[in-house]
């Protein structure tokens, strides 16, 4: 008990800390990355080709996440934008369960629905997926006109999915395996739920929020963001809520993640790349 205490005090201090003094390195990497502009990029190792392989099944849409995974990762501007989120989505859900230790035991703690508190999570979906239109070298945006694409989709779908392993993924599966070490493995179909809710309001986020293909406007022309990812965050509160209730009716939490799969499944294939008329 008094281990738990004391880390319930420290470890929200000690996170902030090292939240902070990580910020310095990441403007010194971005400076580094933004000055090299891909001079020495390196080959694709051959892991890494069978795992874009595995999850994009077109060549098209290879491309793309390729494409995508670059610019996020080079993009001073974008990484600037898009950290702060990344830092909070990360903090934020050990931080609650860490303050819930500083007044419960942590057999209470393990027993209860504090692993709902990983919805925190999704705070950087709709920021992040806002600046995906945005770039510092949107006048190459050319390169469109003069690719030949079948079809939309492929864009949509290989940016995105590069948004998710990338910036999402790396935030969601640590704190997922430190949640079922503090409830036990009966969580995980609840974590399997919340990654879904987060699929599909990634998907929702990108129709309604990447009007323009990807990585083709300026930053300059971003205007005041905080009341769209506010607005963005209701929906995933919803989603929560329904989750929250199906916690006590029998086979609920099956239901509802087979319906998550589902809508997200066909959303994911017949609504991408729609809001793109025309290059």
């Amino acid at each position: 008990m008094i281990t738990f205490s004391i880390l319930a005090f420290a470890v929200p201090i000690v996170s902030l800390i090292v939240y902070i003094r990580i910020i310095p390195s990441f403007e010194n990497n971005l400076l580094k990355l933004s000055s090299q502009q891909g001079a020495n990029r390196k080959p694709l190792s051959n892991v890494r080709k069978k795992f874009i392989q595995l999850i994009c099944f077109s060549k098209e849409e290879q491309l793309f996440y390729r494409f995508a995974s670059q610019m996020m990762k080079n993009e001073r501007e974008f990484r600037l934008k898009v950290y702060p989120s990344l830092g909070m989505a990360f903090i934020f859900p050990i931080i609650i369960l860490m303050n819930e230790l500083q007044w419960k035991t942590f057999e209470e703690v393990s027993q209860g629905n504090g692993y709902l508190g990983i919805y925190l999570c999704t705070i950087i979906i709709p920021s992040a997926i806002m600046m995906l239109s945005y770039s510092g070298n949107y006048k190459g945006a050319w390169i469109y006109k003069t690719t030949p694409i079948k079809n939309f989709y492929h864009v949509a779908s290989g940016t995105l999915k590069s948004f998710i392993v990338k910036l999402f993924l790396p935030v969601f599966l640590p704190i997922s395996v430190f949640y079922v070490w503090i409830y036990g493995a009966t969580v995980i179909i609840d974590l399997f739920i919340v990654l879904g809710v987060s699929i599909l309001t990634s998907i929702i986020c990108f129709l309604l929020l990447v009007k323009e293909l990807p990585f083709s406007s300026s930053f300059e022309t971003i205007e005041n963001t905080n009341w769209i990812v506010f607005i963005f965050m209701i929906p995933i509160a919803i989603f929560a809520g329904i989750h929250y209730y199906l916690l006590t009716v029998p086979y609920g939490k099956i239901g509802y993640l087979i319906l998550l799969i589902v809508t997200s499944t066909l959303a994911w294939k017949f609504a991408l790349g729609k809001q793109w008329k025309e290059v």
